[in-house]
């Protein structure tokens, strides 16, 4: 009984508290998920005033800082910037109400790579 209650102890310590809290996950771990997310790019080039849908992007790593990902992209974005083929698409570039959740704009803002790679590391990702 003691070897499962120490197991039993781990997988709570592990899974965070109980359905009603979420674990903190350290800093390090967040980060290094965050680098595993796929980014938006564009598929070719865009000019500001158009409505975004996902057959004008794509999904692909790396993630970089500002930039917007998978978990937020839905379509019906409106660009207020052109934006060129393979370039990333940044927070700041579009009108969307994700945009009014200074907590959401805030995380985007911080998390992913710092660099804008020569081309972005994966082969685009089917729609």
């Amino acid at each position: 009984a003691d070897i499962w209650f120490r197991a039993f102890k781990k997988a709570q310590e592990m899974c965070g508290g109980g359905s009603g809290a979420r674990r903190d996950v350290p800093e390090g771990e967040r980060r290094y998920l965050d680098a595993l997310v796929r980014g938006v790019y564009a598929r070719r080039n865009l000019q500001a005033g158009e409505t975004l849908s996902r057959g004008d992007v794509y999904f692909s790593v790396p993630l970089l800082k500002g930039q917007i990902s998978t978990r937020e992209f839905v379509g019906g974005e409106v660009l207020m910037a052109p934006l060129r083929a393979d370039k990333p698409l940044h927070i700041d570039m579009i009108d969307a109400p994700l945009k009014n959740d200074d907590e959401l704009v805030a995380l985007i803002s911080d998390r992913g790579h710092e660099n804008e790679p020569v081309v972005p590391v994966t082969v685009r990702a089917a729609s």
